[in-house]
């Protein structure tokens, strides 16, 4: 989501089922391949990342008016984001996304929104993930992602930012020895997991990091993760 770089660049979308309308998990994947396959043919680029969520199951609830209302419950629906490289509305994106999900999907219930806040949007998007894959009915279900949502090398960047946060002391506790902590040439930081996160942004919007961990030094350009003696 931070390779976005800027407002305008990273939208969140909400995409709901129909009562009895290919309301399965195995369909709504389907028919996110199969959205993605016409939004390529009319020529919209964009990366994608999305997590399945079942809404709960039908209740009764108390209108303004007084009256009882009943929801619609049990409806397979999608949360997640699209990412351009060119700025692009939400009202725009929206008047294409609806109706071509009401045709592939059955149901053109469809969310847009033009992301302001990238933590805000992280946190929400942790909550839904998070919501929709700690169940045991969940097991095996992965985030609907496309291959060029993460950049390239993300994953060997993040391992290494993750060991530089540990060398310096993201994993201390009051309750060891601060004393002998520093004397072993390691330098507590306090924070370090927020510094790695902050690391990981400015990596994913094209800075390249200078990383010491005391004997050496790691350069990190890309993809490219260069090892040299201090």
């Amino acid at each position: 989501m931070w390779s976005a770089g800027s407002v305008g660049l990273l939208l969140s979308i909400m995409m709901g089922s129909m009562a009895g309308v290919r309301n399965s998990y195995g369909e709504l994947r389907q028919d996110n391949r199969n959205m993605r396959k016409e939004l390529a043919k009319m020529g919209l680029a964009y990366a994608d990342c999305f997590c399945g969520e079942l809404s709960p199951e039908s209740h009764q609830f108390t209108k303004r008016d007084g009256t009882l209302g009943v929801t619609v419950g049990s409806l397979w629906h999608l949360h997640g984001f699209f990412r351009f490289k060119e700025p692009i509305g939400a009202a725009d994106l929206h008047s294409v996304l609806s109706p071509l999900w009401g045709k592939i999907h059955g149901s053109e219930v469809v969310n847009v929104k033009v992301e302001t806040d990238f933590k805000k949007a992280i946190k929400y998007s942790v909550k839904d993930a998070v919501k929709g894959y700690c169940g045991a009915e969940s097991q095996g279900r992965r985030l609907l992602m496309s291959r060029d949502w993460l950049p390239p090398g993300y994953r060997a960047v993040d391992k290494v930012l993750t060991q530089h946060a540990l060398y310096h002391g993201a994993s201390w506790s009051p309750a060891d020895d601060i004393d002998e902590f520093e004397a072993s040439g390691r330098q507590y930081i306090a924070f370090g997991w927020e510094i790695k996160r902050e690391l990981l942004m400015r990596w994913c919007r094209g800075e390249s990091l200078w990383l010491d961990f005391g004997d050496y030094r790691v350069y990190i350009d890309g993809a490219r993760i260069i090892r040299g003696v201090n």
